[in-house]
């Protein structure tokens, strides 16, 4: 198999001692055979692609574990198999992708676009072109190594490296064509709007978290305050395991962006604990475009966001208890204007069916983010 594929000298690591001589067999033929399965679609990206075995190999840099956790201002760090896939997905001009050679069947669909093919004379498929770049995309590199080696290097432990995986992504430049350019459906006073804003969150998990929540609630668009922890953090985008990349994001002044959305016929809502919210069970309907802010659990929501909101909403507790976790709020809020809007009985089966914003966003790449 060398000779037929020297960029991809495929080394079988053997598994532990414990395992019998048949096993090693078994694992070793298994490893064989993704390699004959894959061998054709390898041959397309030559140069594009190389196995990698030596933890200290130059091309792994990227992944290693001091460099991955250090913030980049130009580059969006993408880590699990999940969340790759979404990259993958996605609109963003995807630079690096790390991957083991046995997720690579289920990744070609949308790994394959991400590469020159065939005869093109090297111009590029699948993504839209980055500005600036003369039509032609930045080349995205592919390196294949086994479990072990890319948890050594990146540092990440866990009970099965199966999922482990790895990619790098180009930030967007800030889009210049504003809320309604942004937000797909916005411009439509017919068209339903769903819009989850964070204010002021810094951690990055409950970040993610709430994007992850949002994507499940049929969302169409998701609005950070420039307080907020940045939703493409690697630890975000790990806890939203990649749905970020569904969402088109807009950061900006929260009250202002709010603003806004109310001149386009959005209804706002904010998720307080103060005297005067109205709890959501008391709340029988809502229109099929909203916006809802939730906030941090040690502040909550901004005095001068709440001031720009149409209501100010809050969920039924038990006695003595005064907050719940801030993706936990987001969730039954959520799920309660969803319900709300629909006024012919219709529930959540089929969120996205009902809002076509939050189908235009996934189906149009989403993830393009305005600054």
């Amino acid at each position: 198999r060398q000779s037929r594929v020297p960029f991809l000298a495929l080394r079988f690591q053997p598994p532990p001692q414990a395992l019998s001589p048949v096993h090693r067999e078994a694992a070793g033929l298994w490893m064989a055979q993704v390699l004959d399965e894959d061998l054709d679609r390898l041959r397309r990206l030559a140069g594009n692609a190389r196995l990698v075995t030596d933890p200290e190999d130059p091309a792994l840099a990227d992944v290693a574990d001091a460099n991955w956790r250090r913030p980049s201002d130009r580059l969006i760090k993408v880590e699990t198999v999940e969340a790759v896939t979404e990259l993958l997905r996605s609109g963003f001009v995807v630079e690096k992708v790390v991957l083991q050679p046995a997720q690579l069947s289920d990744l070609w669909p949308v790994l394959s676009r991400h590469f020159a093919e065939p005869g093109s004379g090297g111009r590029w498929a699948g993504q839209p072109r980055a500005e600036g770049e003369g039509g032609e995309k930045a080349r995205c590199e592919l390196l294949l190594g086994d479990g072990a080696l890319l948890s050594q290097v990146s540092g990440i432990r866990k009970s099965s490296n199966l999922g482990l995986a790895f990619a790098l992504a180009r930030r967007q430049p800030p889009n210049t064509l504003g809320l309604e350019g942004a937000v797909p459906g916005l411009g439509d006073r017919g068209a339903c709007v769903r819009i989850l804003a964070l204010d002021g969150l810094t951690d990055a998990f409950n970040v993610g978290a709430c994007v992850r929540t949002a994507v499940a609630f049929g969302a169409s668009a998701l609005l950070c305050s420039e307080q907020c922890c940045d939703p493409y953090n690697a630890r975000a985008v790990r806890s939203s395991r990649g749905l970020v990349f569904r969402l088109p994001v807009v950061v900006g002044p929260l009250p202002a962006l709010l603003q806004k959305l109310r001149g386009l016929g959005v209804t706002t809502a904010a998720a307080v604990v103060q005297p005067g919210a109205r709890f959501l069970d008391e709340v029988p309907s809502l229109p099929n475009r909203w916006a809802l802010v939730v906030g941090s659990e040690h502040f909550g929501v901004a005095d001068d966001t709440r001031e720009v909101c149409d209501l100010l909403l809050k969920v039924r507790m038990a006695e003595g208890v005064d907050s719940l976790n801030v993706v936990v709020s987001a969730g039954v809020l959520l799920h309660g204007c969803v319900e709300r809007e629909a006024s012919d009985g219709r529930r959540l089966e089929g969120v996205d069916a009902e809002c076509p914003a939050a189908l235009a966003a996934r189906s149009e790449g989403g993830g393009q983010p305005v600054a």
